[in-house]
């Protein structure tokens, strides 16, 4: 087993369980504001998306790491 890539996957693991949080909390605070308006639905589900970008950052850090820990930089 190769304990350096724990770091990585750390990374991943934590961007992907801060982004659901954030999602999570998104999405009922649109919920709330969407049973309070008649139109416009579409931007308040777009909003609470916009939390999930932090995996995304994770993934694209996590890809990083690996290739400096298997290049030993």
């Amino acid at each position: 087993m190769d304990y350096g890539m724990v770091g990585p996957a750390l990374v991943l693991g934590l961007g992907c369980i801060g982004s659901s949080i954030g999602c999570g909390i998104a999405g009922m605070a649109s919920h709330a504001v969407m049973s309070r308006v008649e139109e416009n639905h579409g931007k308040f589900i777009g909003m609470s998306a916009v939390a999930s970008s932090q995996s995304i950052y994770g993934f694209v850090l996590m890809i990083l790491m690996k290739a400096a820990i298997v290049a030993n930089t």
